[in-house]
């Protein structure tokens, strides 16, 4: 579930906020102080949106989502065995988006996803996820 407690999905269920003198989408309790925010993908794991984002976001220009633990690491789990490719936790985030939104492409669409990340990086993580999984 998407607890404030346990999650870094700022877009969902963060509120506009200042982090770093930026105003952006922000975790925070209901007096404005930042909280943290918890995922096991380093490079998402922030309690703010950039700003540039923030205001793509807010302006109905980009659309956010999240993913939750379980799914991203299926998609690790996935890519690994049909395509030998082990997916930075942050790139299996997108990989989620894809699957969980394709019916929204056309048959004959393009889609194009970038593999913005090594895996190698979260091996630690992604073993210790499936042995106490």
């Amino acid at each position: 579930s998407l607890e404030a407690d346990n999650s870094a999905a700022a877009f969902k269920i963060g509120k506009p906020g200042i982090l770093h003198g930026a105003v952006m989408q922000v975790l925070q309790d209901e007096n404005g102080q930042i909280k943290p925010s918890r995922t096991r993908a380093a490079g998402l794991n922030y309690p703010g949106r950039g700003p540039e984002i923030s205001s793509l976001v807010n302006s109905g220009r980009v659309k956010a989502s999240y993913a939750f633990d379980k799914e991203v690491f299926e998609a690790v789990k996935v890519m690994c065995r049909t395509e030998g490719l082990i997916p930075a936790l942050e790139t299996a985030h997108a990989i989620v988006y894809m699957v969980n939104h394709k019916e929204e492409f056309d048959e004959n669409e393009l889609v194009v996803l970038n593999y913005s990340g090594r895996g190698d990086k979260d091996l630690e993580t992604i073993m210790r996820y499936f042995h106490e999984s």
